[in-house]
């Protein structure tokens, strides 16, 4: 991001010319961003180099001499605050034994120190099971067994000799004295000493790459997890991610709550006891569900008349080919010739509380609220019904269930000489129950009123699913709708 900034401070400053606006620029230090830029610049080109998966201990200690050179180099307050802070948090981490002995195997010059042999004999004693070389006495010891036959004075000295011949973990290796001054003389690692450098350059400098593997772990991990969360089955969510896309082509997309609602059914029906429970599929499921059918996302729908929808000539060929066999199955093709017997229903909403434009308020403000005198989502919904033959049934409203003025409505309706069919619901929108009755109307009275013969056919347009398939069965059972 600095470095973005300071790029394109020209830019900035001839724009701001531009517009006499040179001022805003006077709380702004670019010399201050330039000197940390500077500063970081040799810090980030070390931590990406100690990140790296070939780095070691050796490189390691060049990487940061480079760095703190640098910082020095610098020469400003940021490079030198920075350069003593790290400094001192690297030596407070740094693994002095380690780097001692990597130095003294790296360069033959430097001689090891007592405390760096003895670290160096248990390292390769715990590596590679070495010992102080001195498995062979020069002179042979008496058996364990013989302790018994000899006096108190050779037991002793026997004693004496273990102490004196023997190393201990703590102790310096002998071997290992001579291995090194072998190097100091030649410039060659021996054999032992070489196996010790090579283990010791397995040291990764930093932990950035086992916490760069234990993070693509859990990652992967997470994404194991979500799999085995799946309620349902693998085939009825493909069906279900299907059946939204398919939804979403045609013009009608989905919401949250419709997926809900049928993951809720497939529960019900794979699972008994269903494993949703009453509150039905939490959010943590849907978004596992959306992780794993990724071809699935929000989107904000855009408007689309009905007509400009009609894509394509093959999509009304195909429909009349399909409706033409439905006609022929049901044995109804002589209704081709009665125009009467078609019939188009649609319904459309007044909402009683439109929504506001945009009002003044004061800056900051959370929320602005708007007093209305009807609830928020109370409307008034009419439905119209006609027919091929350019005939008007009786138009529903509906009103929502606690309007009083309903007998002055139906007053003023007959002064104007029209006919409604008026009822009520919950909140004024159109249900199950205002639906079928409806239909039903229109199949005991205005049907009879017109001598519009049976059956006919009603296509329904933008009426809830659970309210079209109740009617639809209902016109079945009497066979005079269809």
């Amino acid at each position: 991001m600095l470095e973005s900034i300071i790029k394109s401070e020209q830019a900035i400053r001839e724009t701001l010319n531009d517009f006499n606006a040179n001022n805003l620029l006077d709380s702004v230090d670019f010399a201050a961003l330039h000197n940390l830029y500077n500063a970081m610049e040799p810090i980030k080109l070390a931590v990406e180099r100690l990140s790296q998966e070939d780095a070691t201990l050796g490189s390691a200690d060049i990487i940061l001499e480079f760095m703190f050179k640098k910082l020095l180099t610098i020469n400003s307050e940021i490079s030198k605050e920075l350069h003593d802070n790290l400094k001192k948090r690297i030596d407070e981490r740094l693994n002095k034994d380690v780097m001692n002995l990597l130095k003294s195997l790296k360069d033959p010059s430097v001689p090891p120190s007592k405390f760096t042999l003895t670290f160096a004999g248990r390292l390769a004693s715990r590596l590679f099971g070495f010992n102080d070389g001195n498995d062979e006495d020069e002179f042979s010891q008496p058996d364990e067994s013989d302790n018994i036959n000899l006096s108190l004075k050779d037991e002793l000295n026997l004693l004496l000799y273990k102490d004196q011949t023997s190393t201990t973990i703590g102790s310096d290796f002998k071997w290992l004295k001579s291995e090194f001054t072998l190097y100091k003389n030649t410039g060659q690692r021996t054999e032992n000493l070489q196996k010790i450098y090579n283990a010791l350059l397995s040291i990764k400098p930093t932990s950035t790459d086992v916490e760069r593997v234990f993070s693509i772990c859990t990652n992967f991990c997470t994404k194991i997890r979500s799999r085995l969360q799946q309620i349902i089955s693998e085939e009825s969510e493909k069906e279900l991610a299907d059946w939204v896309i398919e939804h979403a082509e045609r013009g009608d997309p989905l919401l949250k709550t419709d997926v809900l609602q049928a993951a809720t059914q497939f529960d019900m029906l794979q699972n008994n006891p269903p494993r949703f429970g009453k509150d039905g599929p939490s959010k943590k499921w849907f978004n596992n569900f959306m992780s794993r059918n990724p071809k699935i996302t929000f989107r904000k729908p855009e408007p689309l008349g009905k007509a400009a929808a009609v894509v394509c000539e093959e999509d009304v060929d195909r429909f009349f080919y399909y409706f033409r066999n439905w006609l022929e199955k049901n044995d109804l093709l002589h209704l081709l010739n009665r125009p009467e017997a078609f019939m188009n229903l649609d319904e459309t909403g007044f909402d009683l509380n439109a929504a506001p434009n945009k009002v003044l308020a004061k800056r900051g403000a959370k929320t602005v609220y708007t007093v209305h005198s009807a609830k928020v989502h109370d409307r008034i919904t009419v439905t119209f019904c006609f027919n091929a033959a350019g005939e008007t049934l009786r138009p529903q409203i509906i009103f929502k269930k606690n309007f009083s003025g309903l007998l002055q409505v139906a007053y003023a309706s007959g002064q104007a000489g029209t006919d409604f069919l008026f009822c009520k619901s919950e909140d004024g929108w159109q249900t199950q129950s205002t639906f079928f009755e409806y239909v039903k109307k229109l199949e005991d009275q205005d049907l009879t009123n017109k001598n519009i013969e049976r059956p006919v056919i009603i296509f329904v347009m933008v009426i809830s699913l659970t309210s079209t398939m109740n009617s639809s069965n209902g016109a079945k059972r009497d066979k005079s709708l269809s």
